[in-house]
């Protein structure tokens, strides 16, 4: 979800929108449909078929240009917080301030209100120039904090540069502001600077809290929510008076002092994006958030991806597991998972705990899935007509090439090994299964086996070269990979998220002799 609010102070934020011209009616109705002044919008309720999106760096399907003349097939209304706000996203900002747009035009179609930037202009030189030759007087602008936040996408954004991205911009506004206000008024709008930047942290510590210490929660992990949503404030909050602390010693961080761009210094977006490079290469936000009481941001972000990476193997994920499959490929997967768990309390280097609750949390997983899985076949027999083939898992046969895997890699510590022996072994299970008319009448074995073990050795190249005539045994049915490939890729994927050690990168190669 986006973290901004649209609201009152939209209309404001619109006067910066590089607009097409004579699009306003286009707009009015997915303006309408979409945003209604004070109402929270979030990206997971928006329509399918909207055409404008007010998200940063997401795909409009409309025939408009930018004011470059180009035609935007990717509509980054706002510049995204993943790139650096550059001196031209400076210069267009202040540019287009001039074409004001009142929100009730656009709703109501008031197209001869509206005045709009040509396509195919440049920033004229004379603009620019007026620019650099104006008074670098300090400048503050109320409504460029919303534009700021907007830029952050807590979707593709890591937890670390999110809350790096809000700190480094709270404290460029907040400095900004004190230097150009006084008295009551500057007290009023650090105030609203201070809670639209709080109420951003808020809502993601608490995303965080509930995907990470929800998901521990739900397997019976208990204790971790709160301290992980602390955590995140706590790391902010660090942040903030080191950029602060940072920024009073080094007063000219942006290296503006001596330019003819004076003009800089009032846009915010672009001193915080300064501030932020400054910083990495001082390394000063490394260690915020560090503490006995709470977690650090790295490692949060890693503990993160370890639960989606968990989350993964539900319904819909990369490496689903379904109730359709057959117990050696359930099993399979399974000790694949736990194999994972185990990459991730050697190498990810976070906190006892963490390890701790991810652990449990995939034993819990592991443990329930067989009769999470038989409740959701009893439920699919209701719907065929041979509800005999779609018989409940075995779940001693699950269990049987899980603990295989598994007991390979305690003998060996070689994970690489027990992967592939153990993929070997649950083949082997699977194909002799076909051969008994107690299982091949099951949908998930048949006379010629799944197709996951069919394809599962197939030497890629050839497998591809294959693919080309259908498989009439698997009912025409072709996989893009072969397996070995598409669990080298998602295996390979995952390491590479906590270690560089190339002993534990599969390769596909490496399964030759296990076929």
């Amino acid at each position: 979800m986006n973290i901004s609010k649209i609201d009152s102070k939209y209309a404001q934020w619109l006067n910066s929108v590089p607009t097409a011209k004579n699009n306003a009616k286009e707009y009015a109705e997915t303006l309408n449909h979409r945003n209604a002044v004070s109402v929270e919008t979030e990206k997971d309720n928006a329509s399918q078929d909207v055409n404008l999106i007010l998200y940063s760096g997401e795909v409009t399907k409309s025939n408009m240009k930018n004011y470059s003349g180009t035609p935007i097939t990717e509509c980054e209304i706002v510049p995204s917080s993943e790139r650096d706000y550059t001196f031209e996203d400076a210069l267009n900002y202040q540019y287009n301030k001039q074409f004001t747009i009142k929100l009730d035009d656009i709703i109501n179609g008031n197209v001869q209100n509206i005045k709009l930037r040509e396509p195919n202009s440049p920033v004229p030189k004379e603009f620019i120039d007026s620019l650099k030759q104006s008074d670098s007087a300090k400048v503050y602008d109320s409504a460029k904090s919303q534009f700021y936040i907007m830029g952050l996408n807590e979707d593709t954004s890591g937890l670390e540069h999110s809350i790096d991205y809000l700190a480094s911009g709270y404290v460029v506004s907040k400095k900004h502001l004190e230097d150009t206000y006084s008295g009551s008024e500057r007290e009023n709008l650090l105030s609203k600077l201070e809670s639209d930047f709080d109420s951003a942290v808020k809502i993601i510590a608490e995303n965080t809290a509930k995907e990470v210490g929800g998901f521990f929660g739900q397997n019976e992990v208990r204790g971790e929510t709160q301290k992980i949503q602390d955590s995140v404030i706590k790391a902010y909050q660090d942040l903030v008076n080191k950029y602060s602390e940072y920024i009073s010693k080094e007063k000219d961080y942006a290296k503006l002092d001596g330019t003819d761009n004076q003009w800089l210094k009032n846009d915010d977006s672009y001193m915080a994006c300064q501030l932020r490079k400054v910083a990495k290469a001082d390394k000063i936000s490394e260690t915020a958030g560090e503490g006995k009481e709470y977690y650090s941001l790295e490692e949060l972000q890693k503990t993160k991806d370890m639960v989606s990476e968990i989350k993964s193997y539900s319904s819909n994920g990369k490496r689903e597991i379904s109730c359709y499959q057959s117990e050696e490929e359930i099993g399979l997967k399974m000790a694949e998972l736990d194999l994972k768990g185990e990459v991730f309390n050697k190498y990810s280097d976070v906190s006892d705990s963490l390890k701790k609750a991810v652990s449990q949390s995939i034993q819990n997983f592991i443990s329930t899935l067989p009769d999470r899985l038989n409740k959701q076949l009893a439920e699919e027999r209701k719907k065929v007509a041979e509800p005999g083939r779609m018989a409940d898992l075995d779940e001693k046969q699950i269990f049987s090439v899980y603990h295989k895997v598994m007991s390979i890699y305690q003998a060996t510590k070689d994970m690489l090994t027990a992967l592939k022996e153990g993929a070997a072994y649950g083949k082997n299970q699977h194909m002799n299964r076909t051969k008994d008319s107690q299982y091949s009448f099951l949908n998930r074995y048949g006379n010629n086996g799944s197709i996951f073990w069919n394809n599962f050795f197939k030497n890629t190249l050839k497998y591809r070269e294959d693919a080309i005539t259908p498989d009439l045994s698997n009912n025409g049915y072709i996989d893009k990979k072969s397996g070995i490939e598409t669990l080298s890729e998602n295996w390979n994927s995952f390491v590479s998220k906590y270690t560089d050690d190339k002993n534990i990168q599969l390769s596909t190669s490496g399964f030759l002799g296990y076929a």
